[in-house]
């Protein structure tokens, strides 16, 4: 039989490549497995995301009833975030919609009862409105069932706050 020797293996770059493959595999892995839990809680709490179905990103949206403006849970590895993203095609629309918000800050800020990071974000076409949740992560799956309860009861303050407002932002 013949023998075959290996003269040269995968180059330290290309070894690398594959260990950032599988890293990416098992982090998409998870995410999938954290909206998966997330979406089981937060459908019992709020219809906002029952049309929605787990993804590999780290955000998930849900549509407002508003074009252009949608809700958005972020995840990452030790916390999360709830947004209103306000994203319409033209820059002075999204300014003039964040700007009108921004106007209701004291009322809006006091409804939801929590602190709100307000990003106009000037030299980009969207501006976000958002809401950072600590004490969790997707780095630690012990943290997931507190991160599901505790997104679910902000998403739904998040949703009551600002859906007053969404009648006078359709007209703008």
């Amino acid at each position: 039989a013949p023998l075959f020797s290996v003269v040269i293996g995968p180059s330290p770059e290309r070894k690398a490549t594959g260990k950032e493959k599988k890293e990416m595999a098992e982090l998409h892995h998870k995410r999938l497995q954290f909206w998966e839990g997330l979406l089981s809680v937060l459908n019992k709490r709020t219809s906002l995301y029952k049309n929605i179905s787990p993804t590999t990103d780290n955000w998930l949206s849900a549509a407002t009833g508003v074009g252009g403006i949608r809700f958005q849970i972020v995840i990452r590895m030790d916390d999360a975030a709830i947004k209103l993203i306000i994203e319409k095609y033209k820059t002075v629309q999204n300014k003039k919609i964040f700007d009108y918000l921004y106007t209701k800050k004291e009322t809006i800020e006091s409804t939801f009862g929590h602190k709100i990071n307000w990003r106009r974000m000037d030299n980009h076409i969207s501006s976000r409105i958002e809401h950072d949740l600590k004490g969790f992560g997707l780095g630690d799956e012990s943290t997931w069932e507190r991160g599901y309860k505790s997104i679910a009861e902000k998403l739904v303050k998040w949703e009551r706050t600002f859906r007053p407002y969404f009648g006078e932002l359709k007209t703008m």
